[in-house]
């Protein structure tokens, strides 16, 4: 006897009851297990290093059947993503962004559009950001304007461009880191 099974002899008293309930399960699991073997596509802003690096391999490291395409995305590619570019064929693909030059981030949705061909987008993962070092420590704050242009300003550009994208895909998810 399945543990389903066991849950609706438990807690329905009725062999109608239990029968719906079982019914109902397989149907959630069915729905559950088709939805998780969608390929969902991703685009990683902020891809230089760290956590987006890591968000990329991660999502590379899961099946084809689960991750589609993953847009990793940076001011300029570094060995170690050239390297998970090289290394994952078409799945992990490479855009060189700047997230404070709306003509660039126009371009890049451009290609990605291109690229998935109809296909929404799925999940955008904004991660992009500095933090510079000041020499005064916080004192004068004389670069504010840049790291919120960068760290704020960007992601809201970034995410309202990739908008009509999101709108298409299955997920449509934003994270802001």
């Amino acid at each position: 006897m399945s543990p389903a099974t066991l849950v609706a002899y438990f807690l329905f008293p009725t062999l109608a009851t239990q029968k719906t309930f079982l019914k109902t399960i397989s149907n959630v699991l069915e729905d559950t297990c088709s939805y998780i073997h969608q390929m969902a596509n991703y685009f990683i802003t902020g891809c230089f290093r760290g956590l987006s690096l890591a968000f990329a391999k991660q999502l590379a490291s899961l099946a084809p059947s689960n991750v589609g395409t993953i847009f990793a995305t940076a001011r300029s590619e570094t060995p170690a993503l050239y390297n998970l570019v090289e290394s994952c064929g078409d799945r992990v693909v490479f855009i060189k962004l700047d997230v404070t030059n709306q003509s660039n981030i126009n371009d890049a949705v451009k290609y990605v559009e291109s690229t998935l061909q109809g296909r929404g987008l799925d999940v955008l993962i904004n991660n992009a950001g500095i933090l510079p070092l000041t020499p005064d420590s916080v004192h004068a704050m004389t670069n504010l304007d840049e790291v919120l242009h960068t760290n704020v300003t960007g992601a809201h550009m970034v995410t309202s461009a990739f908008l009509p994208l999101l709108k298409d895909g299955k997920e449509k998810k934003v994270a802001n880191m």
